[in-house]
């Protein structure tokens, strides 16, 4: 049994035994030099096995986010966790983290998290964590007893790197460090593999109209008021008229007007100042060149049942994904422009389909639950040529990809969609909690003036009837728990 304990400065003598071992100085400092930290919030704590005698030792940092920007504000830190060489092996090591949640609730109460660091100079332990993620999100967590945190537990415990087999692969074990843990996730993706039929997943094709399923109401949802006059009016009326002319005796304005008006709402002078372009997307010219007007839509995808693929309620025509799988990833994706004039405003227009928000994946253990990822789509350095000192050994996994733009689909033109679609996102999940849709109207100027071919595009000129609708398309696939 392991307890964990506050170790005052005059009983740092306690834990002066502790070795580190070969191999991990650069990952934690000698015990002797820890114990002489005395920065004001900086606390010692000892982890003692029974009978007393001390076994690691850590320290928290009361104001952790003050001294470090990465940190979020108000959030302490977790700092110098050491289990004595002598003691590595013996699952110490595992114990304490499994203690170290209800212990710091004590230490900071009111507190809901505490930032643990990850020595940035191991970059083993980091691609092994980044390794198991991966896993998690693709699988839900799968295996292990259907505790996945502690996995990861063990991964940012662990201090051995463990052995190969004789032809090279990891060997599987709770006891063989890394690599063993590599080991295991292999295994427990191939079973996940072959019970969920991962390979043999069914292919969807979904098209999405924003003008039907997104942007059909002023605002693109109706009151709660609107939406039980119109159930009311639909009964009465015994289909009589259709649903477009009741919404316009609801509304005061036609289908046609709130998908004219909702596009012309959504035009901004210059992209520079959306915050997600700028991070995300490759813009079509130098920005120091002055303002950039573009039409930008954003939403949202679920896989909801009871609502449509944006999160709206459904009508009876809209496309469904595939129901009882336990995941939908995307193979492709694409953008059709339907009454895109391009005599006058140019073929093929290119535009920006990015997912800006957060990932939406389920548990494997509980389908009705949702897990929230931020996803980082880092840029892989070329071979040989990251930095191999300090931060750099990380392997440059810390700056991010950017988006290109790629070219809509116009009516005339071939629209299969097998021949269209944008694959930058495979394997991403369908449903996520903001995706950003950016037409620069750089791309189609009308005597130089993009913001006139936006008007053209939306109608807004006055003379030009706009688009007619706008489709995102979506090939995903689906597949099994696993279970």
């Amino acid at each position: 049994m392991i307890a964990l304990a506050p170790l005052p400065h005059d009983r740092v003598a306690d834990v002066l035994h502790l070795l580190v071992g070969a191999g991990q100085e650069i990952f934690v400092h000698p015990i002797a030099e820890m114990v002489t930290d005395r920065v004001p919030g900086v606390a010692f704590h000892a982890a003692r096995r029974d009978g007393g005698e001390v076994v690691g030792f850590f320290k928290t940092d009361r104001d952790y986010a003050e001294r470090h920007d990465f940190a979020p504000p108000g959030i302490p830190g977790l700092r110098g966790m050491l289990i004595g060489a002598q003691y590595q092996g013996k699952g110490y090591g595992r114990a304490v983290m499994a203690a170290l949640p209800a212990y710091l609730a004590g230490v900071f109460p009111g507190k809901s998290a505490i930032l643990l660091t990850v020595n940035c100079t191991n970059p083993l332990a980091r691609h092994v964590y980044l390794a198991a993620k991966a896993y998690e999100y693709e699988t839900g967590g799968y295996g292990f007893g259907g505790d996945f945190e502690a996995v990861l537990e063990r991964i940012l415990s662990e201090r051995s790197l463990g052995q190969l087999d004789g032809r090279d692969e990891p060997i599987a074990s709770d006891d063989n460090g890394l690599i063993g843990i590599l080991g295991q996730l292999r295994d427990s993706f191939a079973a996940f593999e072959y019970n969920s039929d991962f390979k043999n997943a069914p292919r969807t094709k979904l098209r999405l109209s924003l003008r039907d399923s997104l942007l059909r109401y002023p605002g693109g949802t109706l009151s709660e008021e609107d939406e039980a006059l119109l159930e009311q009016m639909k009964a009465e009326s015994d289909g009589t008229y259709s649903d477009e002319e009741l919404m316009e005796a609801i509304l005061g304005v036609s289908s046609e007007g709130c998908w004219t008006q909702a596009l012309q709402d959504r035009v901004v002078e210059d992209l520079r100042g959306v915050a997600a372009f700028r991070a995300c997307c490759i813009a079509p010219r130098d920005l120091n060149r002055g303002p950039l007007p573009g039409l930008v839509i954003s939403f949202r995808t679920t896989d909801d049942p009871l609502l449509n693929l944006f999160g709206l309620p459904r009508q009876g025509s809209e496309q469904v994904v595939p129901r009882g799988a336990f995941a939908h990833r995307i193979v492709g994706a694409g953008v059709a422009l339907r009454g895109y004039e391009a005599e006058r405003l140019g073929a093929s227009p290119p535009v920006y389909l990015v997912p800006v928000g957060q990932d939406v994946t389920r548990e494997a253990t509980d389908s009705t639950q949702r897990r929230y990822w931020d996803v980082f789509d880092a840029k892989l350095p070329a071979p040989g040529t990251a930095p191999r000192s300090g931060l750099a050994l990380t392997l440059g996994l810390d700056e991010q990809r950017s988006v290109l733009s790629f070219a809509a689909v116009q009516d005339g033109l071939d629209l299969d969609i097998s021949t269209n679609m944008f694959t930058r996102f495979l394997a991403r999940s369908l449903e996520n909690t903001e995706w950003l849709l950016v037409i620069p109207g750089e791309s189609m100027p009308v005597g130089g003036d993009a913001a006139a071919g936006l008007d053209i595009l939306t109608g807004a000129d006055g003379e030009s009837a706009g688009l007619e609708d706008i489709e995102i398309w979506l090939d995903i696939y689906s597949y099994g728990d696993g279970g």
